[in-house]
């Protein structure tokens, strides 16, 4: 039986990352973007624009940092200081990815499609969102299963979190101001470094 310690995952989402890296700054995945932007269209209705703009609030600053900030005092309150450190230690793969942001230069798909400026500072490739929710409320999702007592509660937070992850893709794309490829390039890179920080959490509590 072939058994996998814990860097394969975390080594096999990165090596995905930086595959789909590659495509993306050479080109390749242009017209996959392209079409998979366009057939997004008719779920562009104004309530559910409405309600993904409205989830996305804590991607940017100083809501993510006032997020985090809180969430981790909570825990260190309860007396789940580790915890604390570790979720402080997750949300550290968002500024990577504003540096990768930066190295990558991509251009958002408003400007290129829709022809009207961003009104975002920043380029497309990988979502900061997408990595900012997968890390921080990820780890969240793996606090709710090990720290809540009530089996009921612990599916509901972890239903609320997980459906906030995902959310989050799809209200990107919605807005136009992220490729498909931004989003799932912010999923491997933030799942990669996620799964390198739960795993070493978990094997500590033990």
């Amino acid at each position: 039986m072939i058994r996998f310690n814990g860097w394969f995952w975390p080594a096999a989402l990165l090596l995905l990352f930086l595959v789909l890296t590659f495509a993306v700054v050479i080109g390749a995945t242009q017209n996959f973007d392209e079409v998979g932007l366009a057939a997004l269209d008719p779920a562009r209705v104004e309530w559910l624009l409405t309600a993904v703009i409205a989830i996305s609030v804590f991607g940017y600053l100083p809501a993510n940092a006032i997020l985090v900030a809180v969430a981790a005092f909570g825990l260190y309150v309860f007396g789940r200081t580790r915890a604390a450190g570790y979720l402080l230690l997750a949300s550290l793969i968002a500024p990577i990815g504003l540096l990768m942001k930066s190295l990558l230069a991509r251009q958002r798909p408003v400007d290129l499609v829709t022809g009207n400026p961003s009104l975002l500072d920043s380029y497309s490739y990988p979502s900061g969102h997408v990595i900012f929710y997968t890390a921080v409320f990820g780890f969240l999702f793996v606090l709710a299963g090990k720290e809540i007592r009530s089996g009921v509660l612990s599916l509901a937070a972890k239903i609320v979190l997980l459906a906030l992850i995902v959310a989050v893709g799809l209200g990107r794309l919605l807005e136009y101001v992220h490729w498909p490829t931004d989003v799932v390039g912010g999923y491997l890179l933030a799942l990669a470094y996620l799964n390198l920080v739960t795993s070493h959490y978990l094997s500590q509590r033990r």
